[in-house]
């Protein structure tokens, strides 16, 4: 049985890295997942790792901040989905705490309140507490915060 590991050297390794990082910001997890699939020693690995942080390939604080960017303006997620994410992919708290704030407060409760707007149009039950508990449901799903999602609710109704 063939091992599925290419045998590349770790110079072949830097480079195919580097154009993976430069495609897209990447965290350090995916970059040591990629590079499992080569057939390297753990010294070649670390070797490769340094390199692409020290050419800046490889920034963790980068790919937090333009996670949070990119979840929050494209797929509406709230903080809390987001900080899960980034705890799923070994970010530090630290990091993601700065990332997060990258999230502008305005715009967070704007769209917080448009999601709700358009998914109340979609609740078919009509009963005030059944459409407050289904949009909630929704929100908090979504990431946002509970206090922010009840307070957002009790204008919308």
């Amino acid at each position: 049985m063939q091992s599925s590991k290419k045998s590349i050297s770790k110079k072949e390794a830097l480079q195919k890295l580097a154009s993976y990082c430069a495609y897209q910001d990447r965290c350090l997890q995916e970059v040591q997942q990629k590079l499992r699939e080569y057939d390297l020693v753990q010294e070649e690995m670390d070797w490769v790792v340094e390199s692409l942080i020290a050419e800046k390939f490889l920034d963790e604080q980068r790919f937090a901040s333009t996670f949070c960017r990119s979840k929050f303006n494209h797929k509406k997620w709230g903080r809390n989905k987001i900080r899960y994410a980034l705890k799923g992919k070994g970010i530090e708290e630290k990091l993601i705490a700065k990332g997060l704030l990258e999230i502008n407060e305005q715009a967070y409760c704007e769209t917080l309140s448009d999601l709700l707007e358009k998914k109340k149009k979609t609740i078919k039950d009509k009963e005030p507490f059944k459409v407050k508990k289904k949009l909630y449901a929704y929100a908090v799903g979504k990431g946002f915060e509970a206090e922010l999602v009840r307070s957002t609710i009790t204008q919308l109704i």
